[in-house]
């Protein structure tokens, strides 16, 4: 009688086929399980990132960052918080005022509210719209100030600090001057930003060129970032659409065109912008230098009209005398005048093809233009002794 073959162990079976599992495939199954939780997490991080980015677009953020115009309001005595937000809501100041109610609630402001007048903008952040309902009644003081055209950043910082402004400190001012990071809802800035992030030296301030120089009525208890927003927003306003379109026909970035106004700006005077303008774009075309002293005298902190040979041969991004091009970035607040040379330059100096210029005598500041290097030199030769005496001049009567 033939035998039945009998039936292999169980465990025999399963060891053959786990022997005969390829190694990848192991790694798979174990890691299977660690890989799933991983991608969960992904998954919801993305999620809640996703969520508190369209919660601050939708209901957080300022309703208009370029708005900076101030709406007066009154808060009736007795007012409550869901009123008052309700109020914020329809004068445009807030995106929704149930968000508003629950962010005051959440910040345990609600008590700290003040009813009265106050003064609002489409630009102000909640703290800043909280901040402004806390100062109850009381009136608020104002003062004109005339920031002069061609300022720098430090300049305007101290002109804002001498007249009592953020306690009479600058490094507030200068430290959000300098980042520009707080003001990236212009485009202008964000350009900025990330022009100066990808030099490898950078700027003085991102800020330089944007804060526009002019006549202003401002609250003096205003905040550093209050103010730096009403002059960027004038910028804004400033550099128009027929501006923009003529920065593209020329095939320039609005920055490259406010760092050359700022250097128009600091090299002549009005009457002469067109025509220095005119200078740089001929010498721009021809890679030609634009050996501006205004951008070492900026690096530098100096007003010297005769600047040594150790000073124009100064290793920095923004010496024009060593490097090609643009400097490193604007070297003051340029003009509405400066910005227009810079986009119209003179056509018949652009024809005539002007390269030289120099200051003829300091006082009235006036130019006298050149063809040739060797006109330049004479015009140099005739005005430089009247330099160096401003220069006497100018260090006899510092304090």
């Amino acid at each position: 009688m033939q035998e039945k073959p009998r039936n292999k162990p169980e465990k025999s079976r399963q060891r053959r086929t786990f022997e005969k599992t390829p190694w990848y495939i192991l790694l798979w199954r174990a890691a299977k399980p660690f890989l799933a939780i991983v991608l969960a997490i992904m998954i919801v991080y993305a999620a809640v990132s996703a969520g508190i980015k369209y919660a601050y677009q939708h209901y957080f953020s300022p309703v208009d960052p370029e708005n900076t115009e101030m709406v007066e309001i009154t808060i009736a005595r007795g007012s409550s918080l869901s009123s008052i937000s309700k109020q914020l809501e329809e004068e445009g100041l807030i995106r929704n005022s149930m968000v508003f109610k629950l962010y005051v609630d959440f910040m345990d402001m609600s008590s700290k509210l003040q009813s009265g007048k106050h003064s609002f903008s489409p630009s102000m952040s909640y703290d800043d719209i909280i901040e402004e309902l806390k100062r109850g009644n009381n009136q608020r003081t104002t003062m004109m100030l005339t920031l002069a055209e061609g300022s720098s950043v430090e300049e305007i910082a101290e002109i804002f600090a001498k007249n009592g402004f953020f306690d009479g400190e600058t490094e507030e001012f200068l430290k959000l001057a300098k980042t520009g990071e707080a003001f990236e809802s212009y485009q202008f800035v964000k350009d900025a930003i990330e022009i100066n992030a990808a030099s490898e030296e950078k700027r003085s301030y991102v800020l330089e060129g944007y804060l526009f120089c002019d006549t202003y009525e401002f609250y003096t208890d205003s905040s550093e970032e209050t103010i730096i927003n009403r002059l960027l927003a004038r910028f804004n306003e400033i550099y128009h659409a027929d501006f923009v379109a003529r920065t593209e026909e020329l095939g320039l970035s609005i920055d490259e065109v406010v760092t050359l106004a700022s250097v128009i700006e600091k090299e002549a005077r009005t009457a002469d912008f067109a025509k220095v303008s005119s200078v740089f774009h001929n010498r721009l075309a021809i890679d030609m230098r634009l050996q501006s002293d205004a951008t070492v005298q900026y690096f530098l902190g100096t007003n010297k009209l005769s600047l040594s040979s150790a000073e124009l041969a100064t290793p920095t991004g923004y010496n024009t005398h060593l490097n090609s091009g643009l400097p490193l970035g604007p070297i003051c607040q340029p003009s509405r005048s400066a910005i227009e040379a810079a986009l119209y330059a003179d056509e018949a100096y652009i024809e005539d093809e002007y390269l030289y210029f120099c200051l003829a005598e300091p006082e009235g500041g006036s130019l006298v233009f050149a063809k040739t290097y060797e006109e330049h030199l004479e015009n140099v030769e005739k005005y430089e002794a009247l330099w160096k005496e401003f220069d006497n001049e100018q260090q006899t009567n510092e304090p």
